[in-house]
């Protein structure tokens, strides 16, 4: 493994880190001011749902796309 490659990787990791708990502190306040406290409401209601669903539907994705990989497995041309 390449030291330059390495240092670069960690350098944009700790970037990406830092942007993750900037981003929201910035965003935060112009958001809840534009949409107040109703519309703040609906939008953390409706992404709650959304979760759920994300979460329903990701139980199963990763054992069933393994599983229909293998059967093509051998098969060059499929």
């Amino acid at each position: 493994m390449k030291k330059k490659s390495l240092a670069v990787n960690a350098i944009l990791n700790a970037l990406r880190n830092g942007l993750n708990i900037l981003f929201p502190l910035i965003t935060f306040p112009y958001v809840s001011r534009i949409l107040n406290v109703s519309g703040l409401g609906k939008y953390n209601f409706s992404n709650s749902i959304v979760s759920y669903f994300l979460l329903i539907a990701g139980l199963g994705i990763n054992t069933y796309a393994i599983r229909e990989g293998a059967k093509f497995r051998d098969d060059r041309k499929k």
